[in-house]
């Protein structure tokens, strides 16, 4: 969960691309999710738990344009997604939303800071449509899928 995911979908050459994480095991295919950047930009399964437990982030902590006042109600309603399985478009409205959550979790200590960083810069950003995948796409089983 290091801020190298984020800089490394930000190099993605792809129109379209699907970043998973070294550990991610595939047991199907993939392409009806892929298929669906045709409708939307950005797609990914929700993390387990919105905040990391050692760690909490409110929202407002990476841009100090929003003020607390303004973002702390959202805060317990804007989705965390996990970024284990992460499909996107090379568009500028996620190149500009993945730039903004690369500027964010560096400025975070956490453990966990590229989904922390990633819920804040989807939560700011305009333009991006976001499909929020079901978790078939990302098995949290002990086991594997063999």
């Amino acid at each position: 969960g290091t801020a190298f995911k984020l800089l490394a979908m930000l190099h993605s050459p792809y129109g379209r691309t699907v970043m998973l994480d070294v550990d991610t095991e595939m047991c199907e295919s993939m392409e009806s999710a892929f298929d669906m950047l045709s409708r939307y930009d950005f797609a990914a399964t929700m993390a387990p738990i919105l905040f990391h437990e050692d760690s909490p982030l409110p929202i407002h902590r990476c841009d100090a344009a929003v003020s607390i006042q303004d973002s702390a109600p959202a805060d317990e309603l804007v989705a965390q997604h996990n970024t284990a399985v992460v499909l996107f478009r090379s568009v500028p409205a996620v190149m500009d939303m993945l730039r903004r959550a690369l500027e964010c979790a560096r400025k975070l200590p956490l453990p966990f800071k590229d989904q922390a960083a990633l819920r804040h810069a989807l939560h700011m950003s305009r333009g991006v449509r976001v499909l929020t995948l079901p978790p078939m796409y990302e098995c949290r089983a002990a086991r594997s899928c063999t």
